[in-house]
């Protein structure tokens, strides 16, 4: 059977597009570890609490952590607890890296699936795998400190792609694994519930998505999120109407167009990719602050719209007055997407090498040092470094809620002494003043710590002997 027809039979290209999903999961997890060794991170306080959060599971704690603050996580993520069992066989981030970027590029299949569905054929379905796996805007979510945000792009693709085909049970599963890994994805699956009254399904594809939704949202700010952190949810909640007209400022979309760029208008090619993004384009004048983040789910998004757009090009009468073979058509529609997506000038492309610094192998070097199952204070970007631990502190950070900590109570603190290598004066209570000090006491032998080794700018303390 030709591979470019839809129909039962062998199916080459699907196994083409695993092949493509399998080469990007281990170039990315390649690149992630490249950036997790470099300390890279843009938000390693996020990271590590994320890290140390599933390692503390795999060891009896549930979702436990001590970076940000001691006690849960302040966002609905159980999902996380499923990649716990990766720590019961080591202690190396790898793993978890790698799963990352599967699941990510697993979307592509879903893309392979709808795109047949919708276009009729594998050849379509082929091209809009593969367009899904070299988008910059993935790439950017692949490369986002494993935030689990990122993992609701290819559960809400499937979402969609039983959806169209008219099965519950696995739309269900998928949204519910969705809503796992946020409760920030819940007023998207809300939204199937009105695509489904247009489209006159039966009750259970209204009541469905609804449910889920609406038991997140509950679930995670009024029972969850209080229970596991210990302190009022704080995100979407607190959003108040027009309390900065953020959909009007471009300082806040710009940071939507720098994942998703120009892209943002094919968002439009659909009415179904519309009702699924309104959560989005209201969000604007309720949101007290954008966090770009927030808006990683319009990646799938996109997808979405692409697919049911394409479908309706097809029907117009300038396409079909064409006369040009299908392949053809594929192909032109092919190069269409990947010269939008190479020289959109809105589109922020993520860095993809990630060299060590002299630097970075000092700090190494003196983490090599530190015994696993030891407490450490340390500088903030080398918290991901460290979070394969019980006890993980950020030196000198002032806590925004939850229990307060005693910083300096651990049995190893590795930091610079000059100061922070990142800046963040909410978080830091004096962070080089109070370096400065632990350092000049344990010279003079009137700390509880002794230096146990340099290297380069950095020092690794070792508590003293308890009495």
């Amino acid at each position: 059977m030709d591979g470019g027809a839809k129909g039962k039979g062998f199916d080459r290209l699907l196994i083409v597009l695993i092949g493509a999903m399998l080469a990007y999961s281990f170039l990315f997890s390649w690149i992630s570890l490249s950036k997790f060794e470099s300390f890279d991170s843009a938000t390693p306080q996020d990271m590590a609490a994320h890290n140390q959060a599933i390692w503390n599971t795999a060891h009896g704690q549930f979702l436990q952590q001590t970076v940000l603050y001691i006690g849960g996580l302040n966002h609905f993520y159980p999902l996380l607890a499923l990649f716990a069992p990766i720590y019961w066989f080591g202690n190396h981030i790898f793993p978890l890296l790698f799963l990352y970027s599967l699941i990510l590029a697993s979307g592509a299949l879903a893309v392979y699936l709808l795109a047949q569905d919708l276009l009729g054929s594998r050849s379509w379905g082929l091209l809009m795998g593969f367009c899904y796996l070299v988008y910059p805007g993935l790439h950017n979510l692949n490369l986002t400190d494993l935030k689990p945000i990122v993992l609701t792009a290819p559960f809400i693709l499937f979402s969609l792609y039983f959806w169209q085909a008219r099965r519950l049970w696995g739309f269900a599963i998928f949204a519910l694994l969705a809503s796992m890994a946020t409760e920030q994805i819940a007023p998207l699956i809300i939204m199937f519930a009105p695509l489904a009254w247009i489209r006159r399904r039966d009750p259970r594809w209204i009541l469905t998505p609804l449910l889920i939704g609406l038991a997140t949202l509950f679930f995670s700010i009024y029972v969850y999120v209080p229970w596991a952190s210990g302190a009022p949810y704080k995100h979407i909640r607190d959003h108040k109407l027009l309390s900065r007209l953020d959909l009007f400022s471009w300082g806040s979309y710009q940071k939507i167009f720098s994942f998703l760029g120009l892209a943002l208008i094919p968002l439009f090619l659909s009415w179904e990719a519309f009702i699924l993004a309104i959560p989005y384009l209201a969000f604007g004048p309720l949101a007290t602050r954008i966090y770009t983040h927030y808006y990683f789910p319009l990646v799938a998004i996109l997808f979405i719209s692409l697919s049911y757009g394409l479908r309706r090009v097809q029907g117009w009468r300038p396409w079909k007055s064409c006369a040009l073979p299908p392949a053809t058509m594929i192909l032109a529609t092919g190069l269409i997407l990947l010269l939008f997506f190479a020289f959109d000038p809105f589109l922020t492309r993520p860095r993809y090498l990630y060299p060590k610094s002299p630097s970075d192998h000092e700090a190494w070097a003196l983490i090599r040092q530190i015994p696993e199952g030891a407490s450490v204070t340390t500088d903030p970007c080398l918290l991901p470094a460290l979070s394969l631990r019980e006890e993980l502190h950020e030196f000198s950070r002032k806590e925004y809620h939850g229990q307060e900590i005693n910083y300096l109570d651990v049995d190893y603190i590795l930091i610079d002494p000059r100061g922070p290598h990142r800046e963040n004066p909410h978080h830091h209570r004096d962070y080089t003043g109070n370096s400065r000090l632990l350092m000049n006491e344990s010279l003079r032998d009137r700390s509880g710590f002794e230096i146990l080794a340099v290297q380069g700018n950095w020092v690794l303390f070792h508590r003293k002997s308890r009495p």
